[in-house]
């Protein structure tokens, strides 16, 4: 009985311990682990859920709607080798005929953003996204 209470003491160290990391730095070395994804953070300060695929997971025009995240993402990386652009839309549809039109962002591979200052208008604005290969 006092063995488990020692064992419960440690683990709760440990979780102490592991808590103690500051959450951005835990969370960019969540997306940096995967490298070669696409990667949002809820947050424009690298915390809250995280979003990350693999290219050959977004085919075409991705409505973000469908994926939970609909006007959430505060970064964006595109941690992709030489080779793919992120586009980022406004609206659902990527800009697309038919589709209400409004602002982009395009990020080439190894680039990232975090959606303060300037850009602070574009934080949870991200309704759809597009991984095109070049």
């Amino acid at each position: 009985m006092k063995i488990r209470k020692v064992f419960a003491a440690l683990g709760i160290g440990a979780l102490i311990a592991l808590g103690v990391q500051a959450p951005a730095q835990a969370v960019i070395t969540d997306c940096s682990a995967y490298p070669g994804t696409i990667c949002f953070h809820q947050y424009s300060n690298y915390t809250g859920v995280v979003w990350r695929q693999y290219p050959y997971q977004i085919s075409g025009c991705v409505n973000m709607t469908d994926w939970g995240w609909n006007d959430r993402a505060g970064t964006a990386f595109n941690s992709t080798q030489a080779g793919y652009q992120l586009y980022l839309y406004e609206h659902v549809g990527c800009n697309a005929p038919g589709q209400p039109q409004g602002a982009d962002f395009i990020l080439a591979s190894g680039q990232y953003v975090q959606f303060t200052g300037s850009l602070a208008w574009w934080n949870d604005k991200v309704s759809s996204i597009r991984v095109l290969a070049f």
